[in-house]
């Protein structure tokens, strides 16, 4: 089972593909077609239609394999703590920063 990755087979000219897992932000998601990484925007490889489906801005071959990757920062805290008041959203944000990477390891021990 996998926590944080989807891969697909495309079909001919296929553009829409399914993130199945939450994330914190866009530039977390990392979207790759045969082993290539994307470069996410308009004028680019692709774009988020919604908050679960990524769109190829050019059409997948059939065959391609498109991976559609979590990979929460590791090195910027979403959160930096101060002096004052704590909030929920702050707790939580930094609480599964550190859940997504937890799960994000797991994959990759999976697949290793």
């Amino acid at each position: 089972m996998s926590y944080a990755r989807d891969t697909y087979t495309a079909s001919g000219s296929q553009t829409n593909f399914t993130i199945t897992y939450p994330y914190q932000a866009e530039s977390h998601v990392v979207v790759s077609q045969n082993s290539t990484i994307l470069t996410q925007g308009s004028g680019n490889d692709y774009v988020f239609a919604n908050a679960t489906t990524i769109q190829l801005n050019t059409g997948a071959t059939a065959g391609d394999l498109i991976l559609i990757i979590r990979s929460t920062s590791r090195s910027t805290r979403l959160v930096d703590f101060t002096a004052g008041t704590l909030t929920e959203a702050d707790l939580d944000n930094s609480a599964i920063q550190v859940f997504y990477l937890a799960q994000e390891a797991f994959d990759i021990a999976d697949i290793s």
